[in-house]
Parts: structure tokens; sequence; C-alpha cells
């Protein structure tokens, strides 16, 4: 019988780490009695077994690793940062090197912005990323050692602002962030998305300096180095905490291994080296001042207490002359160590002096030596007799300052003019200090002309190799290890086609097409990799802005004094005409090729030349008589123009004429009156025609849409051609819905329309009837006009809705009109989104149909305008302010309101109505003329608004044109009529507002 025993031993190296051992230990049992025999002998195998593989077993993780690379942010001080050398420092480093020692393990740790970070770590070519934030996003794609430091993250705004409590009073500001930094996640979670992303946290807290922006969200202790590190700590406030963050470290998704790796590298820093890196880079606690002195004063008072109950006055005596005894000594060695002082002073390689109102006052040797003087000559003398006159108003500025105390110290250069009459230059570091009683400063000099000669000999010879480089055709950069462009001469940036700042620090994939990038890469790697230059290589380049150019490229590696890669070299000869050559000459060939190909064809397209010609000639005779034909339809057109203004102007001159004859009967003057009226009526309507065709011709004609009941405007239009139709023999029905039909349109223009319709088919209908009608189709309004008039033949049917044209060029002779109503329609409906058409055939009579959108509904109707109050009483006079410039009209108005309780007042243009006003309180109304002199009616309205806004306005204006209309209401005026007006117009608008 087989029996199996199966332990299972758990060694937990880490709190995310664990090691798993199963031993399964198999044994016989023979018979049953013996069972407990036979379980104790395989237990005690098993644990051989693990007393014998437990202790070879090794304490480091079984990863195979040799070395990991560390992805980090380059700009969070003081945990990691670049220092004066570009060179990665801080605690994190540190830490890092500690791991390394711990573990084995080489460590690799690259500085770059924190979203470029992230994005090497994805591309896996990082195997850990350092300081980050545990996000919900985040842990789809990473997996996280435990959190090792809590980090407050704020808003901060600048002094300026208020108002900024909490994030939902974040909104309308646009906040400085890093990019892919976890703060964006917390601030759109919120809603907050006006939001200005910064490679890093020095570029925003620069931003903020600049002005760019006046809030922005970083962790707090970065933001407070780099604020007073700006000197602009002062400015900026902390508004509130948007979150509590941890820093992680992170892997791969999945990577458990090497998470294991890092937790048990780090567990084995001891807690003694974690004080000893906390104490360098982020210092220790200050002693409360306040608990010093506490403890000051309770030392003194104990000291008190003990003096009088343990001291009396014999052994007072003698400690005072043991005291005096003391003193003594004590000035024996304080002379003493006053000459050491001196001569530890005096053998320093540094200058260093004290000055009293701007005179020294003690100065060392090297200070001395400095100038060439002794200390006697130098001692009472002012610092300013040694400096340049230019330098003098500024060494007096600081230092008064920092006697005032307004600096605590300051640090500059300084030129030092020595009797010889040489400059040399002085790096002076200078405090306040207490100088025998008096303020004075302390200056510590260190003399650095050698190192400014050499520095700018350095500076010279680089000007001077930059200057060759860039005098060189062929393009020449140098890249990194990690491929970003350090330098590029002029020929290379002239190639890229950007300015040198965004080309510097960046690399291929930020300055090229994908496609391109991608194959510099491959050679960047073989050479940045594996060390093999590239040489003689073809690249063809193309520029963000699409620009083409051939390279001849040899890359080349750059190796330091220890053998490493650090970065290449690249050299590019433009070969772009050599290329073109080589391509000119392929494509030459192929042309050679193709021209044998274009003889064969030649006699064929000779062949179809000869049928566009017969074509050409064709056209041309049809544009030939479509010119005369156009010429027919203007000459026509101008002539019928001239009919129909000359025949109402006849009317209106010789009635006019007439009515000046003192003989003339009542009747007579009635007639010639109605005449007159109708005469000018129809010149109105001819002179409209042509306005309106000429505004949709130059695109000009706009519509003022208000809720109109489209029932009511048919029935309401239709009414005003009643008689006309009845004097004709016509009858004039309507087709109309029960319901009213409300739509949003230009209720003046489709009365237009339809009147011109039904205006037509009173003058081609000699017997029979007319019907106007309304339907609804869905959401389109659709009308009709239908007669029984002479018809129109389907060849014309599409000509007449031109200008200019009717169905028969010579109608005028009969019929009056211009040949431009349908045209207007067409236009006008069109205008308002919609189409017409028409069905009929010669002799048979006409329907035309109109259909335009409209959102209509048959359950409400417009809204009627209120009436206003009456402001006075049946028999009061009226008083009416006229602004109007043209005597004629002011007669007419005279005439006008003569007949009724109305007293005039008149002025000659906008200024003088003001005037007038002012001088007549009693003015119920203003009519006003819009186009005067001296102040035109706008103006005017617009001072009478201010002054008066209860005196209702109207508008007499003769700008007749649709946006004139629109201009003028959205002015303010109460209402307006347009020139010429009729009486019956203008006393009840009068009644209406007054």
């Amino acid at each position: 019988m087989n029996r199996f025993i199966e332990i299972t031993i758990m060694n937990k190296r880490h709190d995310s780490y664990f090691e798993l051992y199963v031993i399964r230990v198999s044994g016989s049992v023979a018979e049953p009695k013996s069972q407990y025999e036979s379980s104790l002998r395989i237990i005690l195998l098993a644990l051989f077994i693990l007393s014998t593989f437990l202790p070879c077993y090794s304490a480091e993780p079984a990863t195979g690793r040799k070395a990991v690379t560390v992805v980090t942010d380059d700009n969070y001080p003081p945990y990691i940062f670049r220092d004066e050398h570009g060179s990665l420092t801080g605690f994190l480093v540190d830490e890092w090197r500690l791991w390394e020692k711990k573990t084995g393990v080489k460590v690799t740790m690259l500085g770059m912005d924190w979203r470029l970070a992230q994005e090497y770590l994805d591309k896996g070519q990082a195997d850990v990323i350092e300081t980050i934030f545990k996000t919900t996003e985040r842990e789809t794609r990473y997996d996280f050692t435990p959190p090792y430091c809590t980090l407050e993250v704020p808003v901060f705004f600048h002094h300026s602002l208020s108002g900024i409590a909490d994030i939902q009073t974040l909104n309308g500001f646009t906040i400085g962030v890093k990019a892919g930094d976890a703060c964006i996640e917390k601030l759109t979670a919120e809603g907050i998305t006006s939001i200005k992303e910064y490679p890093n946290y020095e570029k925003v807290v620069d931003a903020a300096m600049a002005g760019e922006i006046k809030v922005f969200c970083i962790d707090k202790d970065p933001a407070l180095y780099l604020l007073v590190k700006k000197g602009i700590e002062r400015e900026y406030r902390k508004a509130f905490t948007l979150y509590t963050g941890e820093f992680h470290r992170a892997v791969k998704k999945g990577d458990r291994v090497l998470l294991a790796l890092l937790n048990d590298g780090f567990t084995r820093i001891t807690p003694q080296e974690q004080k000893t890196l906390q104490l360098r880079w982020l210092g220790s606690d200050l002693i409360n001042s306040r608990y010093t002195q506490y403890i000051g004063w309770g030392a003194m008072v104990i000291a008190l207490l003990a003096v009088l109950f343990g001291v009396n006055v014999l052994i007072l005596r003698y400690r005072i002359k043991q005291r005096t005894a003391e003193l003594n000594k004590a000035n024996q060695k304080l002379r003493y160590s006053d000459e050491k002082y001196r001569a530890l002073v005096d053998n320093v390689h540094e200058s260093i002096y004290v000055l009293q109102d701007m005179k020294i006052t003690f100065v060392n040797i090297a200070g001395c030596r400095s100038v060439g003087l002794n200390e006697n000559e130098l001692i009472g003398q002012s610092i300013l007799n040694y400096e340049p006159a230019e330098d003098h108003e500024l060494t007096r500025q600081i230092h008064e300052d920092l006697i005032s105390g307004k600096l605590h110290s300051n640090i500059r250069d300084r030129r030092l003019l020595v009797p010889s009459g040489e400059i040399r230059h002085h790096i002076v570091n200078s405090v306040r200090i207490e100088w025998d009683g008096k303020p004075a400063t302390l200056n510590f000099a260190v003399d650095v002309t050698n190192l400014k000669l050499a520095d700018e000999k350095l500076t010279s010879e680089r000007k001077l190799l930059r200057t060759l480089i860039d005098h060189l055709p062929d393009a020449i950069y140098m890249k990194d290890k990690l491929g970003r462009k350090m330098l590029a001469n002029k020929a290379d940036i002239e190639n890229i086609g950007i300015p040198e700042e965004k080309i510097i620090g960046h690399s291929d994939e930020e300055l090229f097409p994908a496609d391109i990038a991608a194959k510099f890469r491959a050679d960047d790697n073989q050479v940045l990799q594996n060390g093999i230059p590239v040489l003689g290589r073809e690249e063809l380049m193309i520029n963000k802005d699409g620009k083409k150019q051939w390279l001849l490229t040899d890359k080349l590696p750059l190796i330091d004094e220890e053998g490493n890669i650090t970065g290449l070299v690249g050299i590019g000869r433009d070969i772009s005409l050599q290329k073109e050559y080589e391509t000119s000459l392929v494509k030459q060939n192929i042309e050679f090729q193709a021209l044998n190909e274009e003889f064969m064809v030649t006699n064929e397209e000779l062949n179809l030349s000869l049928a566009e010609i017969q074509k050409m000639n064709t056209e041309l005779i049809q544009a030939k008589k479509s010119a005369e034909e156009s010429d027919k339809l203007k000459t026509a057109f101008l002539a019928n123009i001239s009919h129909e203004i000359r025949t109402p102007l006849n009317g209106i001159m010789g009635f006019s004429e007439q009515m000046s004859d003192p003989g003339l009967s009542i009747s007579d003057r009635q007639t010639f009156s109605t005449l007159i009226s109708e005469s000018g009526q129809r010149l109105t309507a001819v002179i409209n025609d042509i306005v309106d065709i000429s505004l949709l011709q130059t695109h000009q004609a706009k519509l003022s849409t208000e809720p109109t009941d489209l029932v009511d405007l048919v029935r309401e239009t239709s009414s005003q051609f009643t008689e006309s139709a009845r004097q004709l023999g016509l009858t004039l029905t309507t087709d109309l819905p029960s319901e009213p039909m409300i739509a949003t349109t230009d209720g003046k223009r489709l009365s237009q329309i339809i009147g011109k319709l039904l205006d037509n088919a009173l003058k081609f209908t000699p017997l029979g009837g007319i019907t106007v009608g309304l339907r609804r189709d869905k959401n389109m309004a659709l009308f009709y006009v239908r007669d029984t008039g002479i018809g129109i033949s389907s060849e014309v049917q599409e000509a007449i809705f031109n200008p200019f044209r009717q169905a028969d060029i010579d109608s005028w002779k009969n019929i009056s009109g211009q040949g431009l109503g349908l045209s207007i329609v067409r236009g006008f409906v069109s205008l308002m989104g919609g189409r017409i058409w028409l069905s009929s055939s010669k002799n048979e009579g006409s329907t035309f149909w109109i259909s335009i959108p409209a959102m209509v509904t048959e359950s409400s109707s417009p809204q009627p305008k209120q009436a206003e109050s009456p402001r006075r009483n049946s028999e009061d006079l009226i008083t009416i302010l006229a602004a109007e410039d043209e005597h004629s009209n002011l007669i007419y108005l005279e005439t006008i309101l003569s007949k009724g309780p109305y007293k005039l007042i008149h002025a000659v243009n906008g200024a003088e109505a003001i005037a007038l006003l002012d001088k007549n309180p009693e003015v119920s109304l203003i009519l006003m003329d819009i186009k005067m002199p001296v102040m035109d009616g706008l103006t005017a309205f617009k001072i009478i608004r201010q002054t008066h806004p209860e005196i209702p306005v109207v508008a007499l204006t003769a700008f007749a044109m649709a946006d004139e209309a629109i201009r003028i209401k959205q002015a303010g005026f109460n209402e307006y009529l347009t020139k010429p007006y009729k009486r019956a117009d203008l006393l009840k608008l009068i009644e209406r507002l007054v």
C-alpha cells in the first residue's frame, strides 16, 4: 500500500515576495499495524531533505538579472535632480547605489521628462520607473512596490488672485501641470479641463514666473524648492491640497520576479543607512526657539534658587577673587587666540576685508597682495578707489542694503582696479557684522581672473569651432546615447527646417515623420548599441513641412576614455541634385520609350482634333445666338422699364399740373388725386422690384423672420386682390386649413411672393378664376396659385424665371410688367431655403407651387402685441416733435396732422431735435428722419433714449431695404415707416403709440 506525504514550506522574504517549496515523499506500508511507524519514517526523511536543501538556498531571489535600468523624472528636488554638470544626483540616486551594493545587480539610472519616462517603461526600454503615484489607470499597466514616501500635492495661485478655496473654484482658470503627472487624472475626474502641460516641474514654475499661468498644481517639496530658487516664493500662495500621494516604484504588469527583487533589495538597507541619507538630503528638524527660551528661563530660576540657598557672603567673596584670577588668565588666552586668529586670516589665499562707511577698517595679507599695497596704505581708504567708476553706484547700493538689513548677504562679480591700471576679477561674498560696536560688512573675495580668462579663451575656441562647422556645406550633428540631438550645425538646422532651440534635446521621433524617424533610429541603434559605423548610407529626409532631401550619411560612435559609447556623430552630404540627375536619366529613358508610342497615336489624335474643331464651331454658333438673345432681352427690358416708369410718372406730373387749375371742380380734384395716388403706388412698385432684383443678384438680400400664421397671411394677401378680380370678372377663392399654421419665417417677403403670383394670374387669366391654397407636407409649407388663364408652353417654362423674361418676349406691347416678378419670387424662395415649380400647358391654365422649410404647428398662434397704455386724456392736445430736413416732406406731415388734435414742433436735424426736446417737456411722440445734416437720426435717437427713455420714437426713412429695417429695429426705435407712407398708416401708428 503506497502513501504520500506532501509538505509545503512557504518562506516569506518580503511583503509581496514568497518562496514556495512543495516536497512530496512516498512510502510503502506493508501492514496496517505498522502504519504509525511507517509515517514517522517518512516524516523524518522529509525533515532530512529540508535540512540539506534549505541551507543551500541562496538568500538572493532567483531572477538571473545582472542589471536593471531605472527611469525617473530628472527634476524632483531633493529626491532627484541634475547638478551643475548635468549629472543626476539626490536622495534616490544614493539610495539606488545602496540597493546596488546590497543585491549585486548593476543599476543604470536615466533621467528625463516624466511622460517620456513612462513611454520608456511601456516600450520595454527600461525595467523600473521611480517616483510614481499609484492611480486606477496606472494599475492596469504596472505592478507597484509598497509606498516609501507620502507627499502632499497642493494647488498654488498668484497672490493677485482670490477666491480659490477648493477644486470647484478652479473652473475658468488654466492650470499648469507636468506632462504625465497623476494630478491630471485627478483634475479631469472633477471636470477641470483647462489644463496646460509642461515637460517638468521647473518649466511649470518658469511659466508661472513669466506670467503664462497664474495657477499650477505640483508636488509640495519640489514646489517650495523651485519657488525659493526662482525668488518668487512671496508671489505665490498655497490654495488647498488637491490630494495626498505616495511614491512607489513600478515595473511592467506581471513582472512579479523583478518586483520581488526590488522589494528584497530595499529591505536590506538598514535604518541607520536610511537615516544617513535623510540627514544628507532632507535635513533634520530645527529646535523650537520658544522651547529653548523656556529652558533658559527655567535654568536661570534654578540657578538663582541655588545661589540664594547655597551661597553665603564668605563663599561669594572667595569666588570673586577666584573669578578675577580666571579673568586675567582668560585675557591672556584671548590675546593668544587673537594672534592665532590673525595668523590664520593672514595665511588664507582669499582676500578678507571689513568696510565701515565704505572705508577699509581691516584687511588681511591676501587682500593687500591683491592690490599691491600694504595694510597701512589701505586702512582708512574708500573701497571705491579700487574699482572702476562705472561700478561705484552698484557697490555703494549693495553696502547700504546690507547695513540697513534689506540684504542678509550678497554674492557678486567685482572688478578690482589695481594701481598698475590692470583690472582683476573677483567673486565677493559680503555679510553684515558688528565691528567695534558699529555696523559693517565682512567681505570674502576670491580672485577668478585666470579662470575668467580661461573661460573666455574656451568660449572663443568654441565660437571658432562652431563658426567652422556652421560654414561647412555638409550637415553635422551629435546625438547622445538616447538618440537626442546635442549639437546641430547650420546646414543640419536648415535641412530640418525648424529653429535650433526646438531641435537640441529632441529625438528623431519628435523631428521627423514616423516612417523616416524609424529608419534613422535603426541606423542609430547599430552605432550606439554595437559600435558599428554606418558609412555611405543614402537617406531620404522629409521634415515636418514635407520638404524632401537626399543625404549621403556617415554615422560614427563617440567613445569616452573608458571605451564606453556615449553617443554618435553624423555627417550628411546633400545629394539631392545627384538623385535628381539619376531620376531625370531614368525619366528620359522612359520618355524616349514612350515617344514612339506618342507618334503612333498622333494620327488618331489629329482625327479627334478635327472632330473637336467641328464641335467648337457648333458651340460658337450657339454662343453667338445666346448673346444676340441676351442683347435682345436687355433691350426689351430697358424699353419695358422705361414704359413702366414713365407711364405712372406721366400720370403724376400731368394730374399734378391740372390740380393747380383754380377752376377745377371738386369732383375732378378728387378723381385726379386718386389717379396721382395710384400712379405713385405703381411707380413705387416698379422701384421696389428693381431694388429687390439688384439685392438678389448682388447677394445682399436678407430675411427678417418671426412667428407668422401662414393661414392668416394667405387670407390677408389674397383679400387685397379680391376687388381687382371682381372688376375683371374673375373669381378668387382660397383653399386653406381650418386651424392656424404657425411658422417662423419672413412674413413680409412671403406675402410679396404670393402677391406677385396672384398679380401674374390676374394679368394672364381672361376668363374663369384663380385659387390660392396652403397645405402642410411634414416640415414643409406648401403654397400654390392656380389659374384658368392662357397657360405657358413647356419650351419657356424654365426661361420665365430668368430676369427680363416673360412667356412671350413681345408681350410688353399688351401686358404691363418688367419681366422681374417671377425672378424675384424664385430669388426670395431660394433665400428661404425652398423651391418653386409650375405645371402648365398652353391655353390650359397654370399652377405655381412653392415649398419652403418651416417647423409648423397647428396648436399655437403668434402672441399678439400688447397695446401700450394710453398716456393722455382724449381732449389733450398731442405735441409731436418732427426731425425732418426736406421741406416738402415737412409740408406733407403738417397737412396730415393739421386736421387732428396735434401740435407739431419742427427740427431740421438731430442736434436741433435734442435741443427742442429739452425745451418742450410736453412732447408725447418723436418722428425722426434717419438721414439728416449735422447729426443723423440714429445718433440723435441714442442720446434721446438716454435722457428721455419714456418717449416713443418712430423712424421715418426713405431707406426701404430689409437690412435697413433690421438695423432700425435693432437700434431700439418703437416703430418705423418707409417713405412714401400713407396718411392712414401714419395716423394709425400715432394713435397706437400715444
